[in-house]
């Protein structure tokens, strides 16, 4: 017998088809419907997984010169929020700015680990040394008005 949440994912079906055939389904009708849509489910599942599998990347066992450019820009930016961070405790800021910087770090850190997972152990270690002896700034620049720039 089916069950009351087979017979709910199967309103749709069972009411086409009572249009199609002008009646009411019978409960033998209703175990063909379900059965036909519990196979079609299946399909449907069958085929994601198998697109699913056909879609994972290759591993890379590198990084590209601009991988590695980001790499170390956020190795950085996550150096530069510990310091924020840090002076703000210090200073007792507000705790939702510093939850809030310290989530940044931590998805940066999120994302500069998913970019190296694949990386082997000598390629990582290279590139701590590079961004260790890398130099980051950011630019300082000035906010003007439309009339004061022109």
């Amino acid at each position: 017998m089916a069950t009351i949440a087979e017979l709910m994912r199967a309103r749709n079906h069972i009411a086409v088809w009572e249009q199609e055939n002008g009646r009411e389904a019978t409960p033998d009708d209703i175990m063909v419907i379900l059965y036909n849509q519990k196979v079609e489910e299946d399909r449907a599942k069958r085929e994601a997984r198998k697109r699913r599998k056909q879609k994972q990347p290759k591993k890379k066992e590198y990084l590209t010169k601009r991988d590695r450019e980001y790499i170390i820009v956020m190795a950085a930016c996550t150096q530069g929020l510990q310091n924020i961070i840090d002076d703000w405790e210090e200073h007792d800021q507000h705790p939702f700015l510093l939850r809030c910087l310290r989530t940044a770090n931590t998805w940066l850190y999120k994302a500069m680990d998913w970019m190296t997972k694949d990386l082997p152990e000598r390629e990582k270690m290279s590139l701590l040394r590079d961004a260790a002896y890398h130099e980051v700034g950011i630019i300082e620049y000035s906010v003007r008005r439309a009339k004061e720039a022109g």
